[in-house]
């Protein structure tokens, strides 16, 4: 598999779970880098991948974009940063996350 960094997480993300909110998909990318959702914060993590003001390059609108409020889309250019490879791993960051939050 090549080198992936955040960006192909998120759209491989929005492509398995399209109209997910942002909140689903930064505990689910913390979780991939951390192992866990310790100190993991609701409104401030990885935030800027998300929200124009904070976001100095565009991802918004570039990669994904958000037609209901806060719910997610891929765009075209967005596609082209999914990495099939990831999406067996997002599912099963996904219903950890899941389990989690019906718990918590």
């Amino acid at each position: 598999m090549k080198k992936t960094n955040n960006i192909n997480f998120i759209a491989t993300y929005i492509f398995c779970f399209p109209g997910c909110c942002g909140a689903d998909i930064r505990r689910a990318l913390y979780l991939s880098k951390h192992g866990n959702l310790d100190g993991f914060s609701e409104r401030g993590w990885a935030v800027s991948y998300f929200y124009g003001r904070k976001n100095h390059r565009g991802y918004p609108n570039k990669y994904w974009q958000s037609p209901k409020r806060g719910k997610w889309i891929l765009t075209p250019k967005g596609l082209d940063k999914v990495i099939p490879e990831m999406m067996e791993n997002i599912k099963k960051y996904q219903k950890i996350c899941a389990e989690i939050k019906s718990i918590g």
